[in-house]
Formats: C-alpha cells, sequence, structure tokens
C-alpha cells in the first residue's frame, strides 16, 4: 500500500489526480478546527479513499502511459489497476476522453462499478462537476448553491434524493442538471440517493 512521499497532505486537486492515478491510498493532515475549507476538503479525500482507492490497492498494475504536455506541464496519465481505469490531466487545459471532457488537473475514474470526475463538460454540455458515482449513490464536491451536472447514464432512474427529499433536476440532452442547496460559503460533500436514503444507508 502506498502513499504520497513523506505522507504529504492530499490538500488540492493536482495531488488528487496525480495520487489516483499512480495507484496511491490518500493522506491528509488534520487542519486547524477553523480551517473550513481544508474540513471540506478532507471529506471529499475521504470519498475518493473509501470509494476508489480501496478498489484498486492492491490490484495488478496492467498498464502506464505517460503523454507530456506542454510548456514543461506534467501532461495526460493513464494507468489501469484490475477493472480500474484512472486518467490524470495535469495540465492546464481540459482534455477529451470519449464524451467525458476532463478538467484542467482534473480527473476520470472508471471501474466496475464506480465512476469518479473532476470534468469541464459532457458530450455536448459544459460546466462544472466533481463527482464519485456509487451503486445506489452519488457523492459530489462543490460550494453550496452551486449548479452541477451528471451524465444521464450514472442516474438511471432519472431520479435523486437529498435528506429524503427528490433533488429538482432537469434533463439536458446527456445530462442532468441541478442546483445543491444554499447555505454557508465552503465546499462540502454531499450524498445524493438513487432511491431512498432508508433504502440506501
Amino acid at each position: 500500500i502506498m502513499t504520497n512521499h513523506n505522507g504529504a497532505s492530499v490538500d488540492n486537486d493536482r495531488r488528487v489526480a496525480l495520487t489516483l492515478v499512480l495507484g496511491m491510498n490518500f493522506t491528509y493532515y488534520l487542519p486547524r478546527r477553523d480551517d473550513f475549507a481544508k474540513w471540506a476538503y478532507l471529506g471529499w479525500v475521504d470519498a475518493l479513499q473509501k470509494g476508489v482507492a480501496s478498489e484498486y490497492t492492491g490490484a495488478r498494475l496492467h498498464s502506464f502511459e505517460h503523454l507530456p504536455g506542454r510548456n514543461g506541464q506534467t501532461g495526460l496519465l493513464r494507468a489501469r489497476y484490475g477493472q480500474v481505469e484512472v486518467i490524470a490531466n495535469l495540465q492546464s487545459h481540459m482534455v477529451q476522453e470519449g464524451k467525458y471532457r476532463i478538467a484542467p488537473f482534473g480527473f476520470l475514474v472508471r471501474g466496475k462499478q464506480r465512476t469518479a470526475g473532476s470534468l469541464a463538460g459532457f458530450g455536448a454540455a459544459a460546466g462544472r462537476s466533481v463527482f464519485l458515482a456509487e451503486p445506489g449513490k452519488i457523492s459530489l464536491f462543490g460550494r453550496p448553491g452551486a449548479e452541477f451536472f451528471l451524465p444521464a447514464e450514472l442516474v438511471p432512474s432519472g431520479r435523486l434524493f437529498l435528506s429524503g427529499e427528490e433533488v429538482a433536476m432537469r434533463r439536458e440532452g446527456e445530462v442532468f442538471r441541478f442546483q445543491l442547496p444554499s447555505g454557508g460559503t465552503q465546499p462540502q460533500v454531499e450524498r445524493l440517493f438513487q432511491g431512498s436514503e432508508i433504502a440506501h444507508p
């Protein structure tokens, strides 16, 4: 089981993408009590550790590819661990991967039962979406009140629930769009359920 050098804290988008594509586990130094932004990011790192890193940990490395970027930027890295494919876009422009547009310093993970990404668009839809889709639930990371999109293929029922209430979504081509609840100023993790929260605790 590998972690970042000297247990470096995975506390920004670039480090998240790099940690995923190198097949490492996440580490994070606990912040001060009043550093709410870092506590919020810890929630996102925790979701990725449990939902993604736990799936590829110990799996065989089947392939690894590095396409260098321009002007000294790291570029694009691809890896496959067991049944998990990871793409890290470690450069300042987005990259197209099929219908997915990976955001600058973002990532795309596709596994047997999970899809996660830091995206700038999907198909004809543009926007920003940072998510982890697992069986029965989807974790989102963003600011309160922000608009999100999700590929419709990740929401086969066409319905999502938050705190027992159905989320108001609208279909636009190949995506669903909706707004996160308002309140507060710091990014946070919201967990939406494809069904009631009683059915998917």
